[in-house]
């Protein structure tokens, strides 16, 4: 299985559709930094996993992964996807494309075409991924500066061991259940012994207090008496033996609810005699007002009439008064009154006219007069009714507080008579001295029924003396338990720790398999010119590591530059991929592996690719330097079978990844890879 291409859009560098088509040998990626090679790269992870595993931090200040995944330039893109297409041994493709809605596959199942079918259960795409994507930020991260346990993990998982493992998870469960098994055999043996203990107090006390024959007799007698004697003051309650105590109980507390409620009726209450006199004496205010109201309202009504008629004789008169104005100051024309044109002296004219004013100013006070009286009248009404309210609503007031009290009294009286205790509702003292009378009995029926129950303590003592029998041999029996559960705990814990150590040797074997791969690629990347061997050891006698020194016992993780870590790393993590049978997926992905890496290393990491590119496998490497490509292409060329490509990536017109060059690498012409034939 083999990729076939990769179609972005809308997804990290890349805003239009950009279409990769693989070499089903080798394709190499070239371009300057930031034009989208990882893009491809981180594309291809994200199909497979929905995530970019280089990317430690989820979340951030900013937006995390999630916000960055796909396309956040100024020009929207028109879509978003990630599509690969999968090439098996067959011809047979298969598509899987993820949006941002999710997963979109040809296949039921992705991990079964991709993973070997013999495989341990553990294996996931993202381990595929982890073994596959070699990246220049990720080198040194994922093979120097693991720990060794984590190194012995990685090139654990790329074997993918599967023998003892599960004895071991086994062996785990064992040690867990007899753990338990004891744990609750012990547990059981200290409750019985403290059930023991307690019996035994139990016993000693029972056997201290048996009575006499006298004593008991004395006790029933003391009994009925008391029985008897609460049966006359409570004959509302059936005290029979088994209820009387507890009825009893029950009584009082009833019995203190109504002592405080009669308590509160003689403090709070208001005599009924006197509600009901005062309500009656609101009646009658009530009446009276009532009838007051009634002739201020008919005075009202009268005076309104009046007032009505002077106003309209008034408006005439006003007319008249403006007449006698004009008809003053125009005077008398030739003897004759300029409004009637009757014949008057000046004398009789005058006089006229002033008679006819003192009659405007009659009606005007008779206006003036009613008025007044007709607002005198509106407050005298306005107080006779605010009166009647304000005596209505108390009237109310005290007729609900009468109600209140009333059913108040029901409810005391119907309480009083349920507890045999109706002749008291008015009289508290009458009432305490009762209970106590109740009290006094009560206590020398609790004080009798305790000597009476004493009758059965040696029928007691003969019971429990037969459940400590019992339980003494219960708890010798698991002590046996205890003994032998332990035993089996210790000797489980002894194989879970063999079957933990075991592994490990069988682990080392496997392993003896493989590192030769590492110190071979380590020797044909030379990262160091002094220390040309790397060597391995394995430590822990339970949790196994990987530890890595060259020399005599020196540690490269803190003793190598940073270029030749990340190329003592690259021939760690190329040993790794080279080693797992687990993956049908046969592609190796290197983003830009030659970062820090001087020009004489990464001429050897040529050599190493081309080794491996002739062991049919496909290669997808990235980088930047063209120079570096060029070389890539040529000495990374196949057979007349296989097909080679290579690309140089660029930024379009919005900032987006575009191919700006695809071109086949010709293979390798027959007559090179002929074998030689002697002469």
């Amino acid at each position: 299985m083999k990729i076939e291409y990769v179609e972005i859009a809308g997804f990290r560098s890349c805003r239009d559709r950009l279409r990769v088509q693989f070499g089903t040998g080798l394709t190499v990626i070239t371009g300057r930094n930031g034009v989208g090679k990882s893009t491809i790269m981180d594309a291809i992870e994200y199909v497979l996993t929905g995530t970019i595993s280089k990317y430690k931090v989820e979340k951030a200040k900013g937006g995390g992964l999630v916000d960055h995944t796909w396309w956040l330039g100024d020009q929207a893109a028109a879509e978003a996807f990630v599509e690969v297409g999968f090439l098996n041994e067959f011809g047979h493709s298969f598509v899987v494309r993820r949006t941002p809605a999710g997963l979109e596959s040809q296949v039921d199942d992705l991990t079964d075409l991709l993973l070997a079918k013999e495989r341990d259960a553990s294996l996931s795409l993202s381990k595929l991924c982890q073994t596959m994507i070699i990246r220049d930020e990720q080198i040194s991260e994922l093979s120097l500066d693991l720990s060794e346990r984590d190194r012995f993990k990685a090139v654990l998982d790329a074997i993918s061991p599967d023998t003892a493992p599960d004895v071991a998870i086994k062996l785990d469960e064992v040690v867990k259940l007899a753990n338990t098994e004891l744990k609750n055999t012990e547990d059981e043996q200290g409750d019985l012994k403290a059930r023991l203990a307690r019996t035994l107090d139990e016993v000693a006390n029972l056997r201290g207090s048996l009575p006499g024959q006298e004593a008991l007799q004395s006790a029933e007698n003391d009994r009925q008496l008391a029985a008897s004697d609460l049966r006359e003051l409570v004959p509302s309650l059936n005290f029979d033996r088994a209820s009387a105590l507890p009825q009893l109980a029950s009584y009082f507390t009833v019995a203190r609810e109504l002592r405080t409620n009669l308590d509160a009726q003689i403090r709070q209450f208001v005599d009924a005699a006197e509600l009901e006199k005062e309500i009656a004496g609101l009646v009658e205010f009530l009446r009276g007002e009532a009838d007051k109201i009634e002739g201020l309202r008919e005075h009202q009504q009268r005076i309104t009439g009046e007032t009505e008629n002077l106003s309209g004789a008034s408006k005439a008169y006003e007319h008249l008064a403006t007449l006698l104005e004009h008809g003053e100051s125009y005077g008398l024309e030739e003897g004759h009154c300029p409004l009637c044109d009757a014949a008057r002296t000046s004398q009789e004219f005058e006089e006229s006219i002033a008679n006819q004013r003192k009659k405007v100013g009659q009606v005007a006070q008779q206006l003036a007069k009613a008025q007044a009286r007709l607002s005198e009248l509106e407050n005298e009404l306005k107080t006779a009714n605010d009166r009647f309210s304000e005596a209505e609503a108390k009237n109310k007031l005290l007729q609900a507080t009468l109600k209140n009290q009333e059913a108040e009294r029901a409810k005391i009286h119907n309480q009083a008579v349920a507890l045999g205790l109706a002749d008291f509702t008015n009289d508290i003292l009458g009432l305490d001295e009762r209970l106590e009378q109740i009290r006094t009995i009560g206590s020398r029926l609790r004080e009798s029924e305790a000597r009476l129950s004493s009758i059965q303590s040696a029928s007691r003592i003969e019971h429990l003396e037969t459940e400590t029998a019992q339980i003494r041999s219960r708890i010798d029996e698991l002590a046996g338990q205890v003994a032998a559960r332990r035993a089996t705990l210790d000797r489980a814990e002894s194989l879970n720790d063999l079957a933990k150590a075991f592994p490990k040797e069988i682990l080392e074997e496997q392993f003896e398999t493989v590192m030769p791969l590492l110190k071979e690629l380590y020797r044909r990347l030379r990262p160091h010119l002094d220390w040309r061997e790397i060597d391995y050891s394995f430590g822990g006698r339970v949790m196994a590591s990987l530890n890595f020194q060259v020399g005599e016992g020196k540690n490269p993780q803190f003793l190598f530059s940073s270029g030749q870590r990340r190329a003592t790393g690259l021939a760690f993590l190329l040993s790794v991929h080279l080693s797992r049978q687990w993956a049908s997926l046969k592609t190796l992905m290197l983003d830009d592996p030659v970062q820090h890496i001087d020009d004489y290393r990464a001429l050897n990491l040529v050599e190493v690719l081309a080794a491996i590119r002739r062991e049919n496998r496909q290669i997808i490497v990235a980088v930047e330097d063209a120079s570096l490509a060029e070389l890539l292409g040529r000495r990374l060329r196949g057979s007349q079978s296989d097909s080679d490509l290579f690309y140089v990536i660029g930024t379009g017109e919005h900032g987006g990844s575009v191919i700006r060059q695809r071109r086949n690498l010709p293979p390798l012409s027959e007559s090179v890879l002929a074998p030689k034939i002697a002469s």
